[in-house]
């Protein structure tokens, strides 16, 4: 090997160490490796997120200076071949977030900070606190001056403590600890006033503050059964970000442990074995009493329409198929792969497999309120829903550029502030009307939808997966 290499890959564990921020990257997050020939002719390799990296000195300065655009384009290696191109302007864009400006630089070189900087603003009125003995010049707007009180408190809490001691008390809240001292005390700041920050209604990703400090935004989540991490567009102001509480500012014992480990659990989807124990004692008890004979075409035909009398009738309804051939069919299949076991024995697997139709229609209504929060007009909701599982999809399948194009386009699509109609539609896709990461695909599928009430490829993705 001559010289350092750079390449970008998804972490395939989390094992690795961030050497900027020296926490954990997580399964499937982006990371950039430095690779370079060590002692005995060994390759030696060091990981950073992406947001941690900074343009080595060769690149950021002298003759080889070049821009972050082109380090990603002709420096940046990505042995995959799936991460680049696609992800080049998204790349770019965090490691240029990473860099201060010049004029940034001059004017803290001056003493002149950014005031509309919340960690500054902060530091401020906890000076003249302590040098007036009140918080000086604070908000006028009510809801604003308490809050900016309790984070000059929460400041005068935490800022004596290392950067070890801010990480143990994230971990303690099951908070993402990336960052430098600035970031970790201002997320220590911001969840003892607002609480811990949630799991994202719109993926079950983890929220985390961004690095401007004035929003709180999901990146996706990783799928451990794909291996893919799915992108995510949903942003919070801080004090409107889903939240938990309490916030622990000492170690939680482990029984208020377990409680957030259920909270985790429970807003993911991943409902514990048991909490529909009711459920399925009742199901057990109404088909007890049923023939249950799968020796023969005849026997399993039978047991499939008496076990479906049972589950519809139930008053808690299961997730089954609203066409009843479909549902059938689906019930079936599960029977005769578990056509060794007892009816008793094959309820609970039917349950886990299908699930209750409330839970996941809470779920997607919670969805849809987050995808509400995220869109400039109301009236665009189901739009930008209906894309946005178009993307989870072809992701789930393994087309991340497919699941990247139309991530990119709900991104766009959010932020559109009239009501798009099948008459202007096609109009995001040129010209002065043109709507960023939106092109001739994505409009006729908006198209598509607006005429029909559905998108036939979604339609097939969904069926692809049983949905």
């Amino acid at each position: 090997m001559s010289g350092t290499t750079y390449s970008i890959e998804h972490a395939k564990s989390a094992r690795s160490t961030c050497k900027k921020c020296k926490t954990k990257i997580e399964s499937g997050e982006l990371r950039i490796k430095q690779s370079a020939e060590g002692k005995e002719g060994f390759e030696v390799s060091t990981y950073v997120h992406v947001e941690c990296f900074s343009l080595p000195r060769k690149f950021a300065s002298g003759a080889g200076k070049i821009s972050e655009e082109d380090f990603v384009k002709d420096v940046l290696e990505d042995p995959s071949g799936e991460i680049l191109p696609a992800m080049a302007d998204e790349i770019a864009a965090k490691i240029t977030a990473k860099a201060p400006s010049s004029a940034k630089k001059a004017a803290k070189a001056g003493g002149d900070e950014d005031s509309d900087d919340p960690m500054t603003a902060i530091k401020e009125l906890s000076k003249k606190r302590e040098a007036e003995g009140n918080t000086g010049e604070e908000p006028s707007n009510k809801k604003a001056k308490g809050n900016m009180t309790l984070k000059v408190d929460a400041y005068e809490f935490y800022k004596g403590m290392t950067n070890d001691l801010l990480k143990d008390v994230l971990r303690w809240n099951h908070q993402t600890m990336t960052g430098n001292k600035n970031m970790l005390l201002y997320k220590c700041i911001d969840g003892h006033v607002y609480g811990r920050l949630a799991r994202c209604p719109m993926c079950n990703g983890v929220l985390k503050m961004h690095e401007d400090l004035t929003k709180i935004v999901c990146n996706g989540k990783f799928d451990e059964d794909t291996k893919i991490r799915y992108p995510c567009n949903n942003s919070h102001p801080p004090e409107e970000a889903p939240r938990w509480l309490p916030w622990y500012s000492e170690e939680p014992s482990d029984e208020q442990k377990a409680e957030m480990e259920q909270m985790i659990e429970e807003a993911a989807g991943e409902t514990k074995a048991g909490s529909h124990d009711d459920d399925i004692e009742t199901l057990k008890k109404a088909a007890s009493g049923l023939e249950w004979k799968l020796t023969g075409k005849a026997g399993i035909k039978k047991a499939v329409g008496d076990l479906l009398e049972v589950l519809q009738a139930h008053a808690n309804a299961l997730d089954l198929p609203e066409d009843p051939k479909e549902a059938r069919s689906k019930l079936g299949s599960l029977i005769q792969m578990h056509r060794d076991k007892s009816v008793e024995e094959i309820i609970p697997l039917i349950v886990e497999e299908l699930g209750f139709k409330g839970d996941k229609d809470a779920k997607a209504a919670k969805k849809e309120a987050a995808v509400e929060n995220i869109c400039k007009n109301p009236k665009n909701v189901h739009i930008v829903s209906v894309i946005q599982e178009l993307s989870e999809l072809y992701y789930k399948e393994g087309n991340r550029n497919a699941g990247l194009s139309y991530s990119k386009a709900v991104m766009g699509l959010k932020d559109v502030d009239y009501e798009i109609t099948s008459e202007n539609a096609m109009s995001m896709c040129k010209g002065k009307t043109k709507v960023d990461g939106v092109g001739k695909g994505t409009a006729e599928k908006v198209t598509e939808f607006l005429k029909t009430g559905k998108i036939e490829k979604l339609e097939e993705k969904r069926a692809a997966v049983g949905g």
